[in-house]
């Protein structure tokens, strides 16, 4: 199963970018311009159909669409066409191909704006493939300081990297973070189940040190997974015992 295979790379931001694009081309109206080069009316066409596949599930055959149509444009457009077809082959699962894809790419044209979207096409690429340090190479904090808008995917990058060289507790505290931010209810519950999933795992000596913590929501995921390992004699001991949990943390996310 792809890792964090619910993470696409700002494809609504990236769909209306281009969008933009497009309309600049054709000069937003029926009329060509007499400025405009003589593929970029099909390429519009074509960029359209593409996008038409994407919204009926068929990203491989659009992600071909996409990088054939940046062969027969110039830059920015070609770069932008080309990290477009690379994200939906990843979406597709095809990841050498989207390798392949993003190598492709000539960074010494790339334009400032697609430079988060690569670093995050590349990082979800080496999450799947466990070369975790590279993902947090490629995904470094500051990034999120210099590209708010991708905040979320890159935090999720990261999480599912520390949590690969085992620091468990740094992957926590951004999950914990991050999750009243996902509005995705899918999202949102592939981020729940990691949190649990990491909170199982983890030594009974890490969770009595991790209840000291400050940040109330972990102090509550810790609290529950200790809830949990505690030997109960009954259903209804357990019952019990998790409804104080839901008293002493009100509104908790894992409530």
């Amino acid at each position: 199963m792809l890792l964090e295979k619910n993470i696409r790379p700002a494809m609504t931001i990236t769909y209306y970018l281009l969008a933009a694009m497009l309309i600049v081309i054709l000069g937003g109206c029926g009329t060509v311009d007499q400025t405009q080069k003589p593929g970029d009316e099909s390429a519009a066409l074509e960029i359209h159909e593409a996008e038409k596949l994407v919204r009926q599930g068929d990203y491989t055959k659009a992600a071909e669409m996409y990088w054939e149509e940046a062969q027969k444009v110039e830059s920015p457009l070609q770069e932008n066409f080309q990290l477009r077809a690379a994200e939906l082959q990843i979406e597709a699962g095809n990841l050498p191909v989207a390798y392949q894809y993003l190598g492709l790419i000539n960074e010494q044209k790339i334009t400032f704006e697609l430079i988060p979207r690569k670093r995050i096409a590349e990082g979800t690429i080496a999450v799947h493939e466990e070369r975790f340090n590279d993902v947090l190479t490629l995904l470094p904090e500051s990034l999120v300081t210099r590209a708010p808008d991708y905040k979320l995917e890159i935090l999720q990058l990261r999480a599912s990297a520390l949590a690969g060289i085992g620091d468990t507790l740094a992957s926590l505290q951004i999950r914990v973070e991050i999750s009243p931010l996902l509005e995705d209810p899918v999202i949102f519950a592939h981020n729940q189940n990691e949190i649990w999933r990491l909170l199982a795992s983890a030594h009974e000596n890490n969770l009595t040190s991790w209840a000291e913590t400050d940040n109330v929501d972990l102090k509550g995921w810790v609290a529950l997974a200790q809830t949990k390992r505690t030997a109960h004699t009954s259903i209804e001991q357990l019952n019990s015992a998790i409804d104080q949990w839901k008293q002493n943390y009100p509104g908790h996310p894992a409530s």
